[in-house]
C-alpha cells in the first residue's frame, strides 16, 4: 500500500506556539523538528503494521519541519521550494495522512 504523508509543524504534538517552535530562530525550532519527525515516524510504524510499504513524506512547513537524518528509512522525503500543488500527490496513492 502506497501512502502520502503531508506534514506541517503547526498542529503537531508538542508544538505550542509558532514563535518558539516554528521559525528558524525560535528557541525550540530544532527540538520541534525532531518532535515532528518522530511523530511522522510513529505514524509510519503504525501504517507498516497495517500493511503499508511505500511512503512519500511531504514536508509542508515553509521553513522545514522534517529532519531527514531522523526520518524513517522506509520513507522518501519531498522537501524544498517551490512545492507546488498537488505536492507530489496523484492517483497512485492508496491513502493519505496529514500530520500537523
Amino acid at each position: 500500500m502506497k501512502v502520502y504523508v503531508m506534514t506541517d509543524m503547526e498542529g503537531a504534538a508538542g508544538i505550542i506556539n509558532s514563535d518558539d517552535y516554528c521559525v528558524p530562530n525560535g528557541r525550540y525550532c530544532e527540538i520541534a523538528r525532531k518532535m515532528v519527525t518522530e511523530e511522522t515516524n510513529a505514524v509510519i510504524e503504525g501504517l507498516i503494521e497495517a500493511g503499508a510499504d511505500d511512503f512519500l513524506v511531504v514536508d509542508g512547513h515553509g521553513y522545514g519541519s522534517i529532519d531527514p537524518l531522523l526520518l524513517h528509512p522506509s520513507a522518501k522525503l519531498l522537501d524544498g521550494k517551490p512545492l507546488v500543488y498537488p505536492f507530489g500527490c496523484d492517483e497512485t496513492f492508496d491513502a493519505a495522512v496529514i500530520i500537523g
